[in-house]
């Protein structure tokens, strides 16, 4: 599968117009532009992508929620609609991958001084999470390193100057030989309704030379990828604290209804809103995992997941823009 323009055609352009409609509808969890899915397997078909909890056939679904199989695009084009089952994904992600993860526990869940991209950190209250990359903070050019916000600011209910500890406490971190930085800043978030949230992202300040815009398993990180630069069929890697370094494909952007229950918000929807879905496998502590393209460019920040391997990323872009951050020189 190779990477095709795909950007500002009649599929993104559908989307767009209808996925306000499309995600009211009963039981969609997610709505975006990406590849089709035939028999199990990704093609490089282009489409309107509706994601839904649970596919059932057309004969057992009332009139009213059998999703129409083109949609109009504006200008007078259209496009194919694909409907593919999606559980909502959990944030943090919750299920622990089958595959034998010990390389990655070996390098990455141990202090590492500078820290890198890939190893373990969080807020000293919480659990597991994964140090995205370390950035320099445009406003007082003082290095820092990037993950979540519910990985370092437990969702804007940390203090800032609050402990970040690498390791995370659930490998052993504790302060103050663990003591690595304090929190410095998050994204803001709004939880149900219509709100349309753009990142789940946060840094913590650091001494310097404590970090490096450096991946575990990858190396130096070139630069930024513009979000309206990445498109499906992508090839993309990303290291975990939990499962290393895996590879996948861009396979949607879009807008997803994530969950926050593991958090203890319930069963409360939480919209983010043209993000990057990829086709990679992720676990519980991955959390803040760097999302890397073909030419080592940081693409996205992975900030939940479902046992079923779709994994979702805010884009990087975004993220610095929000945060008034940059990468390490």
């Amino acid at each position: 599968m190779v990477k095709r323009k795909t950007r500002g055609g009649p599929e993104e352009a559908t989307y767009r117009h209808h996925a306000v409609d499309l995600l009211n509808r009963p039981g969609v969890t997610g709505v975006g532009f990406g590849l089709r899915r035939r028999n199990g397997k990704l093609t490089d078909e282009v489409v309107v992508k509706v994601f839904v909890a649970h596919k059932r056939r057309e004969g057992d679904m009332p009139s009213g929620a059998i999703l129409p199989k083109m949609l109009a695009a504006p200008h007078g084009a259209s496009a194919t609609v694909d409907v593919e089952e999606m559980t909502v994904p959990d944030i943090p992600p919750q299920h622990i991958p089958d595959a034998d993860t010990s390389s990655a526990q070996s390098r990455l869940r141990v202090a590492r001084r500078p820290a890198v991209g890939g190893v373990s950190a969080s807020h000293h209250l919480f659990p597991v999470g994964t140090v995205a990359i370390g950035m320099r903070d445009s406003r007082t050019g003082a290095p820092c390193i990037l993950s979540c916000s519910h990985v370092l600011s437990r969702l804007g209910y940390a203090y800032p100057g609050d402990t970040v500890l690498q390791p995370s406490p659930i490998d052993g971190g504790a302060g103050p030989l663990a003591a690595f930085g304090t929190v410095l800043r998050w994204t803001p978030l709004e939880f149900g309704g219509t709100a349309r949230n753009l990142a789940d992202a946060a840094i913590a300040a650091c001494a310097h030379d404590q970090a490096l815009s450096w991946v575990d398993g990858i190396g130096t990180i070139e630069g930024v990828a513009p979000m309206a630069s990445i498109e499906p069929g992508e090839r993309v890697r990303k290291v975990g604290r939990t499962t290393g370094l895996t590879t996948g494909v861009v396979s949607c952007i879009g807008t997803v209804r994530a969950n926050y229950r593991p958090l203890g918000f319930g069963e409360t929807p939480t919209l983010f809103v043209n993000q990057i879905l990829a086709e990679i496998s992720c676990g519980y502590g991955d959390s803040g995992s760097l999302l890397v393209d073909s030419e080592n460019h940081a693409a996205g920040l992975l900030f939940g997941g479902s046992r079923d391997g779709k994994t979702w990323f805010n884009p990087f872009d975004v993220v610095c823009a929000m945060l008034d951050i940059s990468l390490l020189e």
